[in-house]
C-alpha cells in the first residue's frame, strides 16, 4: 500500500474533505443565495432610472404640448374674437356714415330753400318727397323722417291702428310734409299765461313753470321780458328782425316734469279738447316763435289768439293760402287791439327755421341698427345743424 506524506495529503486534500477532481460544493449556501438577489436588485435598480426618466420625459411632453395648444387655442379665439369685433366696428362705422349722409342730405335740401321769407305746407316744396328719399348701399339702408323720434313713433303707431282716423280726416284735411319745431310752442320762451291756454295747466302750475325756468336760467321774467324788448326796438315786424335758435334752459320736455306739481297724466295724458295730449304741442327748440302756416288750433289758441280768430286762420290754410307777412290784422281778421296785437308779434312768425329730423340705419345682413337724430336751423343765409346724437 503506496503511503502518502502529509505534504501529499495537503495537497491532494481540500478542506472540506473531497477528494481532488471532485465537484466543489458551496463554501456559504447562504451567502451565494443572498448574492443572487442582490445581483438582480442592482440590476432592475439600475433599469428604473431609466424608465422612470422616459415616464417624467412623457409626462413634461404632454404638459408642454397641452400647454402650446391651449395657447395656440387662445390665440385663435382672440384673433377671431378681434376679426369680429373689428367686422361689427367697421359696418358701425358704415351705418353711422350713411346716417350722417342722409341728415346732410335732408339739411342740403332745406338750404335750398333757406332765403325764403316764408314757408308751410301750401309751399311746393314743403311736401316734396326728395328730402326724405332712402339710400344705401348693397348692405345697409337709411330712411329719412321728418320730425322727432317720438313724431317717427307716433306717425308709425297712426299707420299700424285702426282707420277710424281716416274716416274723420275728410272734414278736416290732415296737412303733410315737413315738420317744423315752430308749429309748437316753445317752453323756453313761453309766457304764463300761454302756458294756461293748454287743458290742466292752472295758473299756479303756469307760475311754477316760470319760476323753474328762471331758476335755470339764472334770469328773472322782467329780465327775460327786456331782452326781448330790446331785440324788437330796432323793427316793428319780425322779418327785420335777426332770427334765434332758443333751446335752453329745458333741453328737452320731460325736464317740465321736474317742476313742481307737474305731473306725467297732465304733460303727456289725452286730452279730447285739443285731440292729443300737451306735450304734443310743445317743443323746446326753436325760434321761439310760432308759425301762423304751420301750427295747429291749439298752438294758435295758446299764442294768444281766440278760438274763432284761430278757426279763421286754420280755415285759410286749408284753402291753400300762404301766409307771407304778418299784416293780417284787420285784414284775414277783425281788427285787433293794439296791447294784444304788440303781445301777439311777439310770438308768431311766417317762416319756420327749425326742422328736426330723425334717421334710421340698418344693415342688411345683420340685425345691427343705428338711429341718428338731428335738428337744422335755418338763419338768413345759411343751414346749420344745432343739435346731432346718436339715438
Amino acid at each position: 500500500m503506496e503511503r502518502f506524506g502529509r505534504g501529499d495529503s495537503a495537497r491532494l486534500w481540500d478542506t472540506g474533505g473531497n477528494p481532488p477532481g471532485a465537484e466543489q460544493p458551496d463554501l456559504c449556501p447562504r451567502i451565494q443565495s443572498s448574492v443572487r438577489p442582490t445581483t438582480r436588485l442592482n440590476a432592475t435598480m439600475q433599469t428604473r432610472p431609466a424608465n422612470f426618466q422616459n415616464g417624467s420625459v412623457l409626462i413634461v411632453t404632454l404638459v408642454v404640448l397641452s400647454l402650446i395648444s391651449a395657447m395656440a387655442g387662445r390665440i385663435v379665439y382672440q384673433a377671431r374674437l378681434e376679426l369680429r369685433i373689428q367686422q361689427h366696428v367697421n359696418a358701425l362705422t358704415a351705418l353711422r356714415a350713411l346716417a350722417r349722409g342722409g341728415a346732410h342730405q335732408f339739411a342740403s335740401f332745406l338750404r335750398v330753400h333757406v332765403e325764403d321769407s316764408s314757408n308751410g305746407p301750401p309751399a311746393e316744396w314743403w311736401t316734396d318727397t326728395t328730402a326724405l328719399q332712402a339710400i344705401g348701399t348693397e348692405s345697409a339702408e337709411v330712411v329719412i323722417y321728418s320730425g322727432t323720434p317720438s313724431d317717427v313713433e307716433a306717425a308709425q303707431d297712426s299707420l299700424n291702428g285702426d282707420t277710424t282716423v281716416e274716416s274723420s280726416a275728410e272734414d278736416e284735411p290732415t296737412e303733410h310734409g315737413l315738420v317744423d319745431a315752430e308749429s309748437r310752442l316753445n317752453i323756453n320762451t313761453a309766457t304764463q299765461e300761454q302756458f294756461m291756454g293748454f287743458p290742466g295747466f292752472s295758473n299756479i302750475l303756469a307760475e311754477e313753470i316760470i319760476r323753474y325756468r328762471e331758476e335755470l336760467s339764472g334770469t328773472t321774467s322782467d329780465e327775460d321780458e327786456q331782452a326781448v324788448a330790446e331785440e324788437s326796438s330796432d323793427s316793428q315786424s319780425e322779418d327785420n328782425s335777426p332770427v334765434q335758435y332758443v333751446g335752453t334752459p329745458f333741453r328737452s320736455i320731460d325736464d317740465l316734469l321736474a317742476v313742481p306739481d307737474m305731473t306725467e297724466e297732465i304733460l303727456y295724458g289725452h286730452v279730447q279738447d285739443i285731440d292729443g295730449a300737451p306735450a304734443d304741442f310743445l317743443t323746446c327748440c326753436s325760434n321761439g316763435k310760432i308759425n301762423l302756416n304751420t301750427a295747429p288750433h291749439p298752438v294758435l289758441v295758446a299764442a294768444g289768439f281766440s278760438p274763432e280768430e284761430a278757426n279763421v286762420l286754420a280755415a285759410e290754410r286749408r284753402s291753400g293760402r300762404l301766409f307771407k307777412d304778418l299784416s293780417i290784422s284787420g285784414s284775414v281778421l277783425p281788427e285787433i287791439d293794439e296791447e294784444r296785437w304788440t303781445r301777439l308779434l311777439k310770438s308768431i312768425t311766417v317762416r319756420s327755421s327749425t326742422f328736426p329730423v330723425t334717421i334710421h340705419a340698418s344693415n342688411t345682413r345683420n340685425d345691427q341698427k343705428l338711429g341718428l337724430f338731428a335738428r337744422i336751423f335755418l338763419r338768413e343765409s345759411d343751414a346749420q345743424f344745432v343739435s346731432w346724437k346718436e339715438i
